[in-house]
């Protein structure tokens, strides 16, 4: 059985779909707000107008409300627990299928789909980051502390990873699936659901530094590519790994004043520029992958086939 197909699986009816989008929403916005917004009433607004204090809660800016950024991440990502429990609950109760049917037709998790991704992609930003302080020393500040490293190392490696297999979850997972119902065309499924993805993102500070029109495109490509991925791969392993390490790896060695997320990271970029060709980096990466999975799951599965 194909990834997609799952979708015909259960209670698969129109209005299904749009009760599980209004629940999934609902509560993640509503409940998953309240964590972080408790966390902003400690802050210190002495120094700060209504309106700053409302921008700097929405840039997530935690160190300039006097706040602890490890603890602000916990926050912001306890959210996105409310809606991976309410994703549950839409798949289980209102279609009335498994879970794990946002997996793959098995339900069984492939971990060397993820220990692959992870690799490579973890491989792929240590050689951007080695090349980049080569040729431009000068724009990397240290700012390692080890008392603030280590809590940011455990909220990286055991709390991101929900943040980011939520989003994969519900967007190449539960959204893929649903669209696909409206076209035998998967071209269309991946093409809806990374427009969506572009556009959840558009809130996030980097779009107001460097231009919707790149970043639009940088997380419709991440997006579409992922896409492609979990249908090639009929499964969602591969876009759950690459997520994971791109969101970790970033949190723990490179951060710059626009980022979403502000971490305590081993370096600091003193001007950081996202363009068109950090962009066309992506691209050149997703290649990589899709050969080396290519080589790896395809092609060398099918010679020891063919040798057996």
């Amino acid at each position: 059985m194909e990834y997609l197909a799952l979708a015909k699986s259960g209670n698969n009816k129109w209005w299904a779909y749009l009760l599980s989008i209004v629940v999934i929403l609902l509560v993640g916005m509503l409940l998953g707000s309240i964590p972080l917004e408790m966390y902003f009433e400690w802050g210190d607004k002495s120094n700060f107008t209504e309106e700053e204090w409302i921008n700097l809660q929405l840039d997530w800016n935690f160190e300039a409300l006097g706040l602890d950024k490890n603890i602000g991440l916990s926050m912001l990502i306890a959210s996105f627990a409310f809606f991976l429990i309410a994703l549950i609950f839409a798949i289980r109760v209102i279609h009335k299928r498994s879970f794990r049917t946002l997996i793959n037709p098995a339900g069984k998790i492939r971990w060397n789909r993820i220990v692959f991704s992870v690799s490579i992609w973890v491989i792929l930003m240590s050689l951007t980051i080695l090349f980049d302080m080569i040729f431009d020393p000068d724009n990397y500040s240290v700012q390692f502390e080890l008392r603030k490293f280590i809590p940011l190392l455990f909220v990286s490696l055991f709390l991101l990873p929900i943040q980011t297999s939520t989003e994969e979850l519900f967007f190449r997972g539960y959204l893929l699936q649903a669209f696909s119902l409206l076209s035998k065309y998967p071209i269309i499924s991946v093409t809806i659901t990374s427009i969506l993805f572009g556009l959840a993102h558009m809130p996030n500070p980097e779009v107001a530094a460097f231009g919707w029109p790149v970043m639009f495109t940088y997380y419709f490509c991440f997006a579409f590519a992922l896409a492609v991925l979990t249908i090639w791969d009929n499964g969602i392993e591969i876009a759950l790994g690459i997520h994971a390490a791109n969101n970790i790896f970033g949190a723990l060695t490179v951060t710059y004043s626009d980022a979403v997320i502000q971490t305590d990271a081993i370096w600091k970029l003193n001007d950081n520029h996202i363009g068109w060709g950090q962009v066309l980096i992506y691209i050149i990466f997703f290649s990589i992958v899709l050969y080396a999975y290519y080589y790896i799951f395809i092609k060398r599965a099918s010679g020891h086939v063919i040798r057996s």
